[in-house]
Formats: structure tokens, C-alpha cells, sequence
């Protein structure tokens, strides 16, 4: 009988094995592990956590906190997998009041990486000190050291080329942890927070109120309405954006329990408590804190505790829509009808034409010979006009502001004085870690003091004046999307078109000479373009049909 070299027999996998699988649901990335080691700090009463990382935590994540630390003889059973202080009983998963619970944070770290767990509880003289590298362990010894508990990570996934692999740069990582920290900050003021990058301070939040915390980390352009509601199963507090302050993408940071987590639900209730008061495209933006029953939240269903399931769905649902919608309308009613005034709707003057043109106008490139006929529309609704040429196929209006937008080059202007600009503590890791990315889309910035930045160049795209406003909304941009890349030029056109930011490029009221110029030089207009805003900037109408409208050829 010819044996079958195909089978492989079931064998029970070691426990270094077992625990590096493990460590793939809980530990991502970096910004993974200083989650969870700040969350255990939490958990354990800190006031103080100062997280410390090198090259974007490749190299080597540090968490130092004040909290109540670790007993002796519970330091070696801390880093087994499902080891915790935090729940006994299966009776405990139903009222989930820590971050931390499920045992399996310092495990997973101690084999992708060289795990140094230094603790010594308030009352104890000495403290001690526990190391574990890729999963093999070294004797416990005491030493001198501060109350609290200091966590070390070295050389993550180091010995794991498989893992290590899907690491982006150290600029990238760091951008990660930056927004990790952030996030658990936010619901936390009782706590300081302290960041630092290849021995850089980046930034550091002293213990506030929970509004002064959230402007410090948010720093919103906009005074946020504070709302406070309560009901018999909870509370929530929400610094949310004026009516006016409102967009199309709204920028929601949602917290149950203190907890940062996504919920869509939830977060669908926020935006359409203000979408059916205020219309399409009015989101808010801002913070919104929901401290609830603990047995209606289950946190017990995403490895890194991202998401929460919520027993009560609907009923908070109802609850929350039903109370920001009053506030709204409060709000509204006070406001008046121009608060609803929009600044962002890239509407076309021909968006509704004329009846019987619909179909006649048509964006694209005048050909050779084109004549300039002089400028039309220069009334108080059309504010500046437009202009008028012809060429032998027929008429085209055009926008000269839009054109002069489109065919302007992407280069570094030298500012003509160095301009302070004083960034929010969240984009300032952002600055530093996409240095090479900010001169490659034409600004030249650097550190100046704690939150200041000189600017010294900014892009051609946009004036002197406007340049640090930019630069604050690129840095934001970079925040969300740090591995973007791309030509300067594409990544502008994207960025004014996708986010409708509002700038005045440069263009300048058109005189009939220059305008005659522009006609005659069309440049590197084509049909279909658009400025970088995305609205058009050219248009023809045939001669056949003008003729038609005068029954000619008939």
C-alpha cells in the first residue's frame, strides 16, 4: 500500500508559537503596543504617563507612569498569557469598568520583541525588574526605581521578518502613535500625557477641565457648543461645532466610558440628529463623551478594542439623536436662518442654464485664432464677471481666476519676512515626522520653541497671508493620510477640490490687455478641466447653435 506523503499530523503548538499568532490580533503595529501599555497605565491609577519612542517605535517604546505598580511576586505572572488582576468571574465580562482585561497585552509583547518590565508598588523600598526576549525569560532582579511601573519594548518584530515586512517608515509609525496617544488623552484630563520622539519633546498635556483639554488637543478655529445631557442609564457631554461652523465631513472623536472606540451606530446618530434639523451636508465636528451602565457595554469584541457592541443600541440611539436634535433646533432658533449660510458650496453660475442650453455649453479648449471680445456679467451677484472670446467653431466664457488658478505652477516662494506660526500640539509630531513630504510640496518650516514654527517658504498656490493657514490644514491632511504621496501639483489639485478649504489663490482682477494675453496663450487648458477647487473654468457655445436660435439655415 503506497503511503500518503501528503498527511501531516495535528501537533500541539508550543507556547512561544502560540503567542506570537496571538500577538497579530492584539499587536499590529507600534501604535498597538503603546495602546495597550498606556491603557494598562490607566487601569492602574496613573496621574503621570510619559511615552517615550525611538525611530517610530521600531527601535524602542518606553512607558513610564505613577500608578499603583506591580507587586514581586505578581511580575512574572503578568507577562503569561491571560494573566490579569481584572477579572475573576465570568460574571466580571458583563460590567467591563477597566480598559484592559483580557491578560494577553505584555504576553503578546514579550514574544514579537525584547519586553523589560520595571515596577515598584508606593509602600515597597526597592523595586524590581523582569526581562523576556522573544519569549525566553531572565531571572527577576530588584533595583532601585521611582513608585510606578516603566514598560520597554525593544526591536519589535525584529525576529519576525514576516511581521516585520508590513512596518511603514519610522515617520509613518510615529505619525500612528501620535494619534493613539492623542486619542486616549482626550477622554482622560486627569491624567498628564507626555510624548517624546528620538529624544524630541512633542508635546505634553497638563491635567485640565475636559473642555480646556479638548481644545488643547483639537484646537478648533470655532468656540464648541457644550452640550450635557443625563439619563437614568447614563451621561453624555459633547463639544461639537457651532451650526455655522458645520461642513459636508464632519471630524467626530467618539468616547464611551472614556474609552476611544468606533461605533457607527452611534456616531450615525450624531450626525443625523444634525442633518435632519440643519439639511445635506451640515456634519458636526468635535468630541462626544458617553459615560453609560457598564452591563450595557460590551468591549469584549475586537482584539485591540477598537469597537463596543452596545445591549441597548436603539434605546441610546433614540436617546442620543433625540437630545442633539433639541439642541440644534435651540440652537438654530437663536441663530437665525443666516447661520445655515454656506461657504463651501462649489456651485457653477451654469449649473442651471438657461432653458433649451443645456446641452449647447460645453467645457473645452479654444482652437487657434481666438479673439478676445471684452468682459460680460459684472454685476453685484456675478461680483468681478467673466469674459467673452470667439474663434471660428464659436462663443467661450471664461473665468480668469479659475484659468489663472489652473495653469499656475507648484514652486517654493521665499516668504518676505519669517512668520511665526503656532501649530496645535497634535500636528507638531506631524511637522517632524513629514519633514521630507512638506518640502517636497514647497514648504520650508521649522521648529521654534515648544509650538511655534518659522516659516520661511511657502507654495505658490496660495499668498504670503495664507500660507500658515495651509500649512496647518496640509498637516492635518498629512495627519489622516500620513503615507500619501505624489506629485506637489496633483496633491494640491486633489486637496482643494476634496476639501474645499476656501483659499484665494492668486489671480488678481484681469484688465482687457492681460486678459487679451491669457486668451491668446491658452496654456495648457484642456476640455474638462478644472481649477484646483474643482469648479470650471471654461465654456463654448457652437455657432450652429446660435444660428439655430435665430432660425438661420433653416
Amino acid at each position: 500500500m503506497t503511503p500518503d506523503t501528503t498527511y501531516r499530523p495535528i501537533r500541539q503548538l508550543d507556547e512561544t508559537l502560540v503567542n506570537q499568532i496571538a500577538a497579530g490580533e492584539v499587536v499590529e503595529r507600534p501604535a498597538s503596543a503603546v495602546k495597550e501599555l498606556v491603557e494598562n497605565s490607566l487601569d492602574a491609577g496613573a496621574t503621570q504617563i510619559i511615552v517615550t519612542v525611538t525611530d517610530g517605535g521600531t527601535k524602542e517604546i518606553r512607558v513610564i507612569d505613577n500608578g499603583r505598580g506591580i507587586e514581586p511576586s505578581d511580575l512574572e505572572l503578568a507577562t503569561r498569557r491571560h494573566a490579569t488582576s481584572k477579572i475573576a468571574h465570568e460574571s466580571d465580562l458583563e460590567a467591563i469598568e477597566t480598559f484592559g482585561f483580557r491578560g494577553e497585552a505584555l504576553s503578546s509583547l514579550a514574544s514579537v520583541a525584547e519586553l523589560e518590565v520595571r515596577s515598584r508598588r508606593p509602600h515597597a523600598e526597592l523595586g524590581h525588574q523582569l526581562k523576556i526576549a522573544f519569549g525566553h525569560s531572565f531571572p527577576m532582579t530588584a533595583i532601585g526605581s521611582s513608585p510606578g511601573t516603566t514598560m520597554i519594548v525593544r526591536d519589535l518584530f525584529a525576529r519576525l521578518p514576516a511581521r516585520q515586512k508590513f512596518l511603514r517608515s519610522p515617520a509613518t509609525e510615529f505619525t500612528h502613535i501620535a494619534k493613539v496617544v492623542r486619542e486616549l488623552a482626550l477622554p482622560n484630563p486627569h491624567v498628564e500625557f507626555s510624548l517624546v520622539h528620538n529624544e524630541r519633546p512633542c508635546f505634553k498635556f497638563l491635567i485640565k477641565p475636559l473642555v480646556e483639554r479638548f481644545t488643547e488637543l483639537i484646537k478648533p478655529e470655532w468656540e464648541p457648543d457644550t452640550i450635557d445631557e443625563e439619563a437614568e442609564f447614563g451621561r453624555m457631554t459633547a463639544f461639537l461645532s457651532p451650526i455655522a461652523e458645520t461642513t459636508a465631513r464632519g471630524e467626530l472623536y467618539l468616547f464611551v466610558n472614556r474609552r476611544p472606540v468606533r461605533n457607527r451606530t452611534l456616531l450615525s446618530a450624531i450626525r443625523n440628529a444634525y442633518l435632519n434639523v440643519l439639511g445635506p451636508e451640515r456634519e458636526p465636528s468635535g468630541a462626544v463623551y458617553l459615560d453609560v451602565r457598564f452591563d450595557w457595554v460590551d468591549v469584549n469584541v475586537h482584539p485591540q478594542k477598537w469597537e463596543v457592541r452596545c445591549f441597548q443600541q436603539e434605546r441610546l440611539y433614540a436617546w442620543l439623536t433625540a437630545s442633539l436634535r433639541k439642541h440644534v433646533g435651540v440652537r438654530l432658533t437663536a441663530a437665525g436662518p443666516q447661520a445655515l449660510a454656506s461657504s463651501n458650496q462649489n456651485t457653477s453660475p451654469f449649473a442651471s442654464p438657461l432653458p433649451g442650453f443645456e446641452n449647447e455649453w460645453r467645457r473645452a479648449a479654444p482652437v487657434p485664432g481666438t479673439r478676445y471680445l471684452g468682459k460680460v456679467g459684472a454685476t453685484a451677484n456675478a461680483a468681478a464677471g467673466w469674459h467673452l472670446a470667439e474663434d471660428e467653431t464659436g462663443l467661450i466664457l471664461f473665468d480668469p481666476h479659475g484659468l489663472t488658478e489652473r495653469n499656475h505652477a507648484v514652486t517654493a516662494v521665499a516668504s518676505p519676512e519669517t512668520k511665526l506660526v503656532t501649530l496645535p500640539p497634535r500636528l507638531i509630531p506631524v511637522l517632524e515626522s513629514q519633514r521630507d513630504r512638506l518640502a517636497e510640496l514647497k514648504f520650508d518650516a521649522e521648529r521654534f520653541g515648544t509650538a511655534d514654527v518659522a516659516l520661511k517658504a511657502h507654495p505658490s498656490l496660495v499668498t504670503f497671508a495664507e500660507a500658515p493657514r495651509l500649512l496647518v490644514k496640509v498637516l492635518e491632511h498629512l495627519l489622516s493620510s500620513p503615507a500619501e504621496t505624489g506629485p506637489a501639483e496633483a496633491f494640491y489639485r486633489s486637496f482643494f477640490q476634496g476639501e474645499g478649504h476656501g483659499f484665494t489663490l492668486p489671480a488678481g482682477e484681469l484688465d482687457p490687455v492681460a486678459a487679451k494675453g491669457l486668451v491668446e496663450g491658452w496654456g495648457p487648458a484642456r476640455e474638462g478641466d478644472t481649477c484646483p477647487h474643482g469648479r470650471p473654468f471654461l465654456f463654448r457655445m457652437s455657432w450652429d447653435f446660435v444660428g439655430k436660435q435665430f432660425e438661420r439655415g433653416k
